[in-house]
C-alpha cells in the first residue's frame, strides 16, 4: 500500500543556488541518499521566489520543468535564435539545463515550483489541475516531454498545494489528508491503477484552488 509524507514549508532545506542569486526549498530528492550538494541526485522537486530579473543557474545533463505558482507569469530566454516565451501562472515550462536560460520579471516577483530530473534516469510526469477538475488522478508515470512508454511497476507520486486546502485520497488508505497552502504530499510506492483523489476543502477551494501533481519511476 502507497505512504505518505506530508511537507510543511518548515519541512523544506533550504539550499542557496549555484549561481548564488538566491535560495531554493528543497522538498524531496532521488535517491533518498543523494545529495544535491554532491551532485549525484537522478530527480528533485523544489520550491523558490524570483525577485529579480537574472540568469538560472547550469545544469547540464538534466532536464527541467517550472511552473509559476504565485505572480502573474515570468519571461524566460534559454539563447540563440529562440525568441524569450512568456510563461503563464500554472503553465508547466520545460527547458534542458544545459541552455543559458535568463529570467526577466515584466510583471514583477513569482514564485515557482521546479523539477529537475537527469536524463534518462526517471520517467516523470508533470501537470497542473484546477481543483474543480482533480477529482480522480490516475498515477501512471510518463516520460517528460516523450510519449508514454510501458507503465513501471511502481513509483512516486507529489501533490503540491500552492493556496487553499484539499483533501488528497489514495487507493487503499482508509481517510484522505488535509493539506493547506504551499504544503505538499510525497506518495511512495504507487502502482500502476492506484488512483490519487483530490477534493476541495470548501466551495471556494473548488472555485479558485490548484494542484501541481508530480509523478515519477525508474526509467
Amino acid at each position: 500500500m502507497a505512504e505518505c509524507l506530508h511537507l510543511r514549508p518548515e519541512d523544506a532545506r533550504r539550499v542557496p543556488w549555484k549561481n548564488g542569486r538566491g535560495v531554493t526549498e528543497e522538498l524531496a530528492l532521488w535517491p533518498h541518499d543523494a545529495s544535491f550538494e554532491r551532485g549525484d541526485f537522478d530527480a528533485r522537486i523544489s520550491l523558490s521566489s524570483v525577485n529579480e530579473p537574472g540568469p538560472f543557474s547550469p545544469f547540464s545533463g538534466f532536464d527541467r520543468l517550472l511552473i509559476v505558482t504565485r505572480g502573474a507569469g515570468l519571461r524566460l530566454a534559454h539563447g540563440g535564435d529562440v525568441p524569450p516565451e512568456d510563461v503563464a501562472r500554472l503553465r508547466p515550462h520545460a527547458f534542458q539545463g544545459e541552455w543559458p536560460t535568463r529570467a526577466e520579471l515584466p510583471y514583477g516577483p513569482v514564485d515557482d515550483f521546479n523539477v529537475i530530473v537527469r536524463r534518462g534516469s526517471k520517467l516523470v510526469d508533470v501537470e497542473t489541475l484546477l481543483l474543480a477538475h482533480a477529482a480522480e488522478l490516475g498515477a501512471v508515470p510518463l516520460a517528460i516531454g516523450k510519449p508514454a512508454g510501458p507503465s513501471p511497476a511502481s513509483g512516486d507520486a507529489l501533490v503540491h498545494l500552492p493556496e487553499g486546502q484539499a483533501l488528497l485520497h489514495v487507493t487503499g488508505w482508509r481517510w484522505p489528508i488535509l493539506f493547506g497552502p504551499r504544503e505538499s504530499l510525497l506518495v511512495r510506492g504507487v502502482v500502476p491503477g492506484d488512483v490519487l483523489s483530490v477534493i476541495p476543502a470548501s466551495e471556494a477551494d473548488a472555485a479558485t484552488g490548484a494542484v501541481v501533481l508530480v509523478r515519477l519511476a525508474d526509467a
